[in-house]
């Protein structure tokens, strides 16, 4: 079994099976974990999946740190392996969609994606999950986002880029550059979002978006802010006031984690 690096040279895998367990084959192995081996390609149509790995039982593949240029690259995997259900491209600086892909999806069955310092922006992110049918797990952290709206940049216009979020369970937005709550508001009518992360951010403030109550994001009466989240982390931001502490209490349900931000910096050096 080999992959191929960007250069075209062929590197060996070895799959270690316990030699005590027969019962472990290797068509029933169901993750593999290649990170930072140069892979950037997934090969010919069927070459990828001729490993000796089942294409139809693998479920996790981590390829952090790899060479794929671009998301058809990327996307290639998806055929070789339809039934992958976590994805792990850290650390993956390809050249990332503005604009939706084009259907049907490469992951089908997909709910975990991981694009962590991959140079993604919010609105390709977006347009990405469009083509994500199943994702209900999302993680950008470390990509310099500042803000959550689509147009000509990062926090700039007024649309937010939430289509294709519809079945968003978590999303984490960890070490970032988001500074104004009102970004976060944007978030607030995700109908399954049930975490969200945003410690590691610049956000001086935490309010909740009352005044949205009833709008719906645009989207019918009487819909509640935030009314699946039930976790909340904001820990080492900048949040200076005790009104924003106090503002968690109006959100639904906690916990929520908001410690090594000055305010409890104050309080462990008050008298």
């Amino acid at each position: 079994m080999h992959v191929l690096t960007a250069r075209g040279q062929k590197i060996a895998i070895e799959l270690c099976l316990k030699k005590n367990d027969p019962g472990i084959v290797l068509s029933k192995v169901d993750r593999l974990y290649l990170p930072d081996t140069r892979i950037h390609t997934a090969g010919a149509p069927g070459e990828a999946a001729a490993c000796g790995v089942a294409a139809s039982k693998l479920a996790i593949l981590d390829l952090a740190g790899n060479l794929m240029p671009d998301w058809p690259a990327v996307a290639r995997f998806g055929e070789e392996f339809p039934a992958l259900v976590s994805f792990d491209l850290t650390g993956v600086r390809a050249a990332w969609p503005v604009a939706p892909p084009p259907l049907p999806s490469p992951f089908p069955c997909l709910s975990v994606l991981i694009l962590n310092r991959s140079g993604i922006s919010w609105t390709q992110a977006a347009a990405l999950a469009t083509a994500l049918p199943a994702l209900e797990e999302l993680s950008i952290s470390g990509n310099g986002i500042v803000g959550l709206s689509s147009g000509g940049g990062e926090g700039e216009g007024s649309v937010t880029a939430t289509v294709g979020f519809d079945r968003l369970k978590a999303l984490s937005l960890e070490d970032n550059a988001i500074e104004d709550w009102e970004e976060v508001e944007r978030l607030a009518f995700l109908p399954s979002l049930e975490r969200l992360h945003l410690s590691g951010n610049r956000l001086t403030r935490v309010e909740y978006p009352v005044h949205l109550m009833g709008s719906g994001g645009g989207g019918g009466e009487g819909r509640v802010p935030f009314a699946t989240l039930n976790a909340l982390l904001l820990g080492n931001n900048r949040l200076d006031q005790w009104e924003s502490v106090d503002a968690l209490n109006d959100f639904p349900a906690g916990p929520y984690h908001t410690s090594q931000s000055p305010t409890f910096h104050a309080l462990t050096r008050a008298p």
